[in-house]
């Protein structure tokens, strides 16, 4: 068995995120924007990572992984005081549509029916509250979600 990196994890991931309907861009944080015509978007972030021992020779690495996903472009306000609330409400329909698909299609990171090399397993994947969020000079709402990555190295 091969080792499986932090880099064809996320790649992997991005790739099932990239099948999921509705989505419509994955990111890769060169854009120098996100206009509506990429919404819905999604980012993956490679996070934390613990290490356990197997034995001498084996490695577990379970590895927190972030999907970001933008739903909606704010627009642009003079008024300070503009109401927020009706977008940050409009992201809630997504909230499942991301964990959902993972369990139901990619439970071990699986594409087309292909699992990745060294991946024992995947945690529950959170969703948190759809929140506000920049990117370059515009504001967007986000979702948030987290999930862990379990893989064993040699």
């Amino acid at each position: 068995m091969t080792s499986t990196t932090a880099q064809q994890v996320r790649q992997r991931i991005e790739a099932i995120c990239a099948t999921i309907p509705g989505i419509t861009t994955v990111l890769d944080g060169t854009e120098p924007d996100i206009t509506d015509a990429l919404l819905p978007a999604v980012r993956v972030l490679t996070r934390a990572a613990e290490r356990s021992a197997e034995s001498r020779q084996k490695m577990l690495v379970t590895r927190t992984y972030r999907i970001l996903l933008y739903v909606r472009l704010i627009p642009r306000h003079e008024n300070q005081l503009y109401d927020q609330q009706p977008d940050v409400d409009a992201a809630e329909a997504w909230l499942d549509i991301i964990p959902d698909f993972f369990y139901k299609n990619a439970p071990r990171l699986e594409l087309d029916k292909t699992s990745l090399d060294g991946v024992w397993s995947t945690g529950p994947m959170s969703a948190d509250e759809p929140a506000i969020a920049q990117w370059a000079l515009n504001t967007y709402t986000v979702i948030p979600h987290d999930f862990t990555v379990l893989t064993q190295r040699a």
